[in-house]
C-alpha cells in the first residue's frame, strides 16, 4: 500500500511530481521532508517499464 504525495523540485523552477510513497501508508510524513527517488522495473504486455516511486531520505 502507497501514500500519494506531491512533490517540489527547487532546483528545477519550482517542477512538481506527484508520486506514491513506498512503505507504510500509516507513517509520519511532515511538509517540507526530503524524499530520494526509487526506480521499479516491471514487464507488461507492451514491453519493460520503469515507475518512480520515492522514499523518505533519513540521511
Amino acid at each position: 500500500m502507497y501514500s500519494r504525495l506531491k512533490l517540489g523540485i527547487p532546483d528545477r523552477n519550482g517542477a512538481r511530481m506527484v508520486g506514491n510513497l513506498v512503505g507504510d501508508s500509516r507513517q509520519d510524513v511532515e511538509i517540507g521532508v526530503s524524499v530520494k527517488a526509487v526506480f521499479e522495473h516491471h514487464t507488461g504486455d507492451h514491453g519493460s517499464y520503469m515507475l518512480v516511486q520515492w522514499n523518505i531520505n533519513w540521511d
